[in-house]
């Protein structure tokens, strides 16, 4: 990004969450101090079946996104809850089944040098 572009165009990722696997949900947990406060309708989640997706505007200067691609199985629907120091975004299964890990892991390469 340049300097020219106005804030709404840049997005600083949003690195660190955590999550939990329930039977028919699965939970995100993006700790933000304040957001409480924050104005409702400058957070907002989409979501498509295979990715999820958390824009948070103007939180103390900067625009904040998550963006998570490849989730481990389907999802078929998407709320968010917001607490006074956390957005808990709310993944609903399609299938009713345990999620091992939030995203699917890339196959090995064999034959690739370790660094």
């Amino acid at each position: 990004f340049t300097p020219e572009q106005p804030m709404a165009e840049r997005w600083t990722p949003i690195d660190s969450y955590k999550w939990g696997d329930e039977d028919k949900e699965v939970r995100i947990y993006v700790d933000l101090e304040g957001v409480g406060d924050h104005p409702k309708e400058k957070i907002e989640s989409n979501y498509t079946a295979k990715s999820v997706e958390l824009r948070v505007r103007d939180f103390q200067g900067k625009n904040l996104r998550l963006s998570l691609p490849d989730l481990n199985d389907e999802v078929d629907g998407l709320t968010h809850k917001v607490t006074p120091k956390r957005i808990v975004l709310v993944l609903h299964k399609k299938t009713e089944k345990k999620w091992w890990d939030l995203q699917h892991r890339s196959a090995p390469k064999w034959g690739a040098e370790d660094s």
